[in-house]
């Protein structure tokens, strides 16, 4: 606000009138040929004085009081000569400071006009009147007039000429100039980028980067916005403020902030874009779309065709990035201006809602106390409404006709409108900061107290409705606070990270318990073919015992016949008998082979067992693992 404070006595002025404050500076001094004149005494002067003086002699036989009077005289002619003024400082410099454009306004509807359309005849120095009519289709033709305000104003110089100055200036920077220089300072364009790098926690507020617009606008239409490298989004505030003490003068500036930037360099002074200063004495009274219309334009041309930036750090590269305008940040009087609503002591006062607030018998105003009168909940505004209520607004004919639609709809239009992608409803934000710093709580509660006292309240202490100091020490605890919390948070992160080594290492063990098992298996399978061969082996013992008994039979059979032949058998009895010894003999070694197999059968069972124990113990590690 200082530097639009400061540029309040550019936007008061022209070119023109600066040179006549140059020449009234110098009207009790001396004329150019005078001054020319002056100057040349001074170089004889010091000439004089370079052929009386050479390097390294005194000075013996000079006039001192002569050299003083000289000196004295030249002292008095540069204090006539030298500017009284910045303004005239920069005229002599010649040294274009101002790089404000400026437009003429019309005092009464504000309406602006380039300078040099404000003639009739320029050559005859004719001026003109305002020609803008409110309502140009009017069924009455006496109402369909022009405005007729006068424009410019004449003035007579001391040389007796008549120049025309406007009564009413607005200056204006354009955006893509202004944005062309912040960009350009070195780091700015790398710290805008910045936001892309932050780490906060799901379902999280901490800036507007967190927010549903900012996330729905990475992508418009298909296309990339802010998901691109380098496009910006902008922040818009209009404000009045007074820049002289002890007068009644207002004065509006309209400026704009790079919300890309961190929030610890977005609202430094050198990188706010003052756009241009409302002359006043007076706010306008219903909007300001004549001034925010230049603007509207470059907003137009930076969001469909975009601008080229030079890198500071690379010199000879360039950048193309597009921006748009996301957000309006203003006070309630001045959201409802910009953004196309009516006031907030209208009956529908609110600018997200359609309630109706109810009007006061006595006092004419809207009574924001009736939240709690059982009624349903306000249905919310939206833009596709918004923008068809405030159209049906303005294209009526007569005041009364827009009067009355304004207020049964409370649209109004805005030249952000002509904005294709700009959201009147939700881009603009709530004014917390009157209720809570610059003393609405205590008119509130004054009210109140007067209200229910009847009037003898009396005053209350100045203190009342504001944050105590006592708040800002709690409020610097919570930020230091918030600090711990954030470096905890880091901890956390990196806490995180080392259990997500330990779950890959962990991961690994388990694979390597899946091959621990498969070979477990493999050695289960070998035990299981062990048994098969057990059992073909004990199925061939089994067989040898048979042809054993085959050969026992016959045995005897042969020992029957040796019977019939009595005598000579006995011999071949013996014989016999010591042949089923033998096979006797035979049969038990065959039950020993059958023995063995048992035995090697249970041993294999053992190891079958051992085999599924293992597999037990790997299926547990497994799932101690997982």
């Amino acid at each position: 606000m200082e530097e639009a404070a400061g540029c309040v006595d550019l936007a008061c002025c022209n070119k023109d009138l600066d040179d006549d404050r140059k020449g009234s500076d110098n009207s009790e001094g001396l004329s150019d040929d005078e001054m020319d004149n002056s100057t040349a005494e001074l170089q004889a002067t010091e000439d004089c004085l370079e052929d009386e003086v050479d390097d390294g002699e005194v000075w013996e036989g000079v006039n001192v009081s002569e050299i003083e009077g000289r000196f004295s005289s030249f002292v008095a002619q540069m204090t006539t000569i030298f500017p009284t003024s910045i303004i005239g400082l920069h005229s002599c410099l010649n040294v274009n400071s101002n790089d404000f454009r400026r437009l003429v306004s019309c005092p009464k509807c504000h309406t602006l006009y380039e300078f040099e359309k404000c003639f009739v005849d320029k050559a005859k120095m004719i001026p003109k009147v305002c020609s803008f009519s409110k309502f140009p289709n009017h069924p009455h033709r006496s109402r369909r007039q022009h405005c007729g305000s006068q424009l410019l104003r004449a003035v007579v110089t001391k040389d007796g000429d008549h120049k025309f100055y406007p009564l009413k200036v607005y200056c204006y920077k354009p955006l893509i100039e202004s944005l062309q220089t912040l960009l350009s300072k070195p780091g700015v364009l790398n710290s805008c980028e910045h936001w892309r790098e932050r780490k906060i926690p799901k379902d999280t507020l901490c800036d507007i980067y967190d927010g549903k617009i900012w996330e729905e606008f990475q992508y418009v239409n298909g296309s990339a916005f802010l998901a691109a490298p380098h496009n910006i989004g902008l922040m818009m505030n209009v404000d009045w403020f007074t820049p002289f003490k002890h007068t009644p003068y207002s004065v509006g500036a309209v400026y704009l902030s790079v919300m890309n930037l961190p929030r610890s360099k977005r609202f430094l002074k050198e990188n706010m874009i003052l756009f241009g200063l409302i002359p006043g004495p007076n706010e306008p009274p219903l909007n300001i779309n004549s001034y925010l219309e230049p603007l509207v334009e470059e907003l137009k041309v930076l969001w469909s065709e975009g601008m080229v930036i030079n890198m500071p750090d690379n010199p000879g590269q360039q950048v193309h990035l597009k921006a748009g305008l996301l957000c309006v940040a203003c006070d309630i009087p001045a959201a409802r201006k910009v953004c196309g609503f009516l006031g907030h002591m209208a009956k529908l006062g609110c600018s997200k809602c359609t309630k109706e607030f109810h009007m006061n018998c006595e006092t004419g105003h809207a009574c924001f106390g009736c939240f709690d009168d059982g009624e349903d909940e306000s249905p919310l505004r939206n833009e596709s409404d918004h923008r068809e209520q405030a159209d049906l607004a303005s294209m009526q004919t007569t005041q009364a006709a827009r009067d009355r639609i304004e207020s049964q709809y409370g649209s109004r239009f805005t030249a952000l409108m002509l904005l294709e992608y700009f959201d009147c409803v939700r881009f603009h934000i709530v004014d917390p900061m009157h209720n809570l710093f610059l003393g609405t709580a205590k008119h509130i509660m004054k009210n109140v107290c007067r209200g229910v006292l009847g009037g003898s309240a009396g005053r209350l202490p100045g203190s009342t409705g504001r944050l105590p100091g006592e708040c800002w020490e709690a409020a610097g605890e919570c930020w230091e606070a918030a600090g711990e919390c954030w470096e905890a948070a880091g901890e956390c992160w990196e806490a995180a990270g080392e259990c997500w080594e330990a779950a890959g290492e962990c991961w690994e063990a388990a694979g390597e318990c899946w091959e621990a098992a498969g070979e477990c298996w493999e050695a289960a399978g070998e035990c299981w073919e062990a048994a098969g061969e057990c059992w073909e082996a004990a199925g061939e013992c089994w067989e040898a015992a048979g042809e054993c008994w085959e050969a026992a039979g016959e045995c005897w059979e042969a020992a029957g016949e040796c019977w019939e032949a009595a005598g000579e058998c006995w011999e071949a009895a013996g014989e016999c008998w010591e042949a089923a010894g033998e096979c006797w003999e035979a049969a038990g070694e065959c039950w020993e082979a059958a023995g063995e197999c048992w035995e090697a059968a249970g041993e294999c069972w053992e190891a079958a067992g051992e085999c599924w124990e293992a597999a037990r113990q790997c299926w547990e590690a497994v799932g101690e693992c997982i």
